[in-house]
């Protein structure tokens, strides 16, 4: 059981606590992924995939992300 906004929530899968404090005070354990939408060539044939086509993967890794409940998907910045 995890404490979450002053109440219980289990921790089954399918309902997880957001943020909350699990029995010992400690925050929950969240997993995810990050990428930096990177634009690298392809090892292979050495090509490049345009701008629209990075951005097009980013929201189908995005979505696919969520759909296999990832609690983060995050997306790094270049600077």
């Amino acid at each position: 059981m995890y404490q979450f906004n002053g109440g219980e929530a289990k921790c089954d899968g399918l309902s997880r606590p957001r943020l909350g404090l699990n029995v010992y005070g400690g925050p929950c354990m969240e997993f995810g992924i990050y990428t930096f939408v990177d634009h690298t060539p392809d090892p292979v044939t050495g090509e490049r995939i345009s701008a629209a086509q990075r951005h097009s993967n980013l929201l189908e890794e995005a979505e696919l992300a969520d759909k296999l409940g990832l609690d983060v998907f995050g997306v790094g910045e270049h600077h």
